[in-house]
Order: C-alpha cells, then sequence, then structure tokens
C-alpha cells in the first residue's frame, strides 16, 4: 500500500488530539443540555471514541509492542462507533417521536457487544511505519471494510430519504450524507492503495463533527 510521506504524521498526530478535545467537549454539551436518555448514550458514545483515540496516539508514540495487544480493542472500535455514533444522530435529526429510544440503545448495546465479541475472536497485524508508528489492523481487513462501506451506505440512504421532510433538521441530514460519503470515499482510496492518513482518521474527524452538531442543536433549542 502506497504511504504518502510528509509532515503527514505531524498532521495525523494533531488530529487525533484534536479529536480528544472535541470529543471532551461534546460530552460538556450532553451533559448540560441533552435529553436524559440521549445524554447517556451521548455519553458513552464519546467515552468510546475518547478510548479510541487515545490508543491511536500510544500507537504512534509506543516502543513496546507488547503493550500494543491490550491498545487492540480500542484502536479498532471505530468499527462499532461510527454506526452508533451515526443512528444517534439520525435519531436526533429525524425527530420523531414514534420511534422508541429505548430501541435504539438497545440496538447500540447489539453493536458493542458484537463488536466485543469478534474483536477477541478474529486475528489482527500489527506493523511498524515510520509516519504513523504501530499500525493495528484485522487482517481480513477488506471484509471489515467492505461492512463499513455497507453501514456508510446505509445511514447515507436512510439521510437522503428524511431529508426536506417538515419535522427534519435537514441541515443535520446533509452532513450525515456527508459523513457517509467521506467514510465511503476513504475506504474505497484505501483499498485501492491511497491512503494519506490510517485507521480512517479522516472518517472519524466527519463523524465527531456531526455528532457535535447534533448534540449541540439541544443548545440551540434550549435558546429559543
Amino acid at each position: 500500500m502506497k504511504e504518502i510521506i510528509m509532515p503527514t504524521s505531524y498532521t495525523y498526530f494533531f488530529i487525533e488530539m484534536l479529536l480528544i478535545l472535541i470529543v471532551i467537549m461534546v460530552a460538556k454539551r450532553a451533559r448540560k443540555y441533552a435529553p436524559d436518555k440521549i445524554k447517556v448514550l451521548s455519553i458513552f458514545i464519546v467515552v468510546l471514541w475518547l478510548f479510541r483515540f487515545t490508543a491511536n496516539i500510544f500507537l504512534f508514540i509506543s516502543k513496546n509492542i507488547i503493550f500494543l495487544y491490550i491498545l487492540k480493542f480500542f484502536a479498532l472500535i471505530n468499527v462499532a462507533t461510527i454506526p452508533v455514533t451515526a443512528i444517534l444522530c439520525l435519531y436526533i435529526f429525524y425527530r420523531n417521536n414514534e420511534i422508541k429510544f429505548d430501541y435504539l440503545m438497545l440496538i447500540s448495546v447489539g453493536i458493542i457487544l458484537l463488536y466485543g465479541f469478534f474483536v477477541f475472536k478474529l486475528d489482527y497485524n500489527i506493523k511498524r511505519t515510520e509516519s504513523f508508528g504501530y499500525i493495528i489492523s484485522f487482517q481480513n481487513w477488506l471484509l471489515i471494510d467492505f461492512l463499513l462501506i455497507i453501514i456508510a451506505s446505509i445511514i447515507l440512504l436512510c439521510a437522503l430519504l428524511i431529508l426536506g421532510e417538515r419535522l427534519v433538521n435537514s441541515e443535520g441530514a446533509s452532513f450525515l450524507i456527508a459523513a457517509s460519503s467521506v467514510t465511503i470515499i476513504e475506504i474505497v482510496l484505501k483499498v485501492l492503495g491511497i491512503q494519506v492518513m490510517p485507521n480512517l482518521v479522516i472518517s472519524d474527524l466527519a463523524w465527531v463533527l456531526v455528532l457535535v452538531y447534533a448534540i449541540s442543536a439541544f443548545k440551540k433549542n434550549k435558546s429559543l
């Protein structure tokens, strides 16, 4: 796979640090403005994202390969956090009270448990790179990436279907479309051997920004 070496290593580190700051801000806003049930799920998602970004930073600076096996669960958890974040944001933007939030909680917990089961069953590749430190990936990464493309495509389709409906936050739905597109494009480029940043970090940034907007919508509503 072709790796673009420039100051990209510094950019990667900066993005990971920025993501940590952003999700901490999301947690604070969720705690202050979000309804109770959404607050609980939002903070849970933030904690998982925080573990991932922290793990990626440790992988970037670590010299001890033994330590890496402890980090694998969190370094790869975007496989679960991307769909859970997308589902939560879709729920917030759709504004349909007929959909029970308890179902959303069950789906989210189910996704995390499913990830937890498979993460200990699947094999991994660990490699050391000049620009980004250690990179952990599933051995059958192509299958996992294909699954993420399917999930992102479903979210994109759902966002397109609700876009423009009367009660829907259309701007939020547009952000969902953008984030889903970023994920699909980033994975396709990776499969083609073009990878500027590892670990789908651009997709991470896109989804975290959608989460920021979704939680900030509660702040806007409270100020009206």
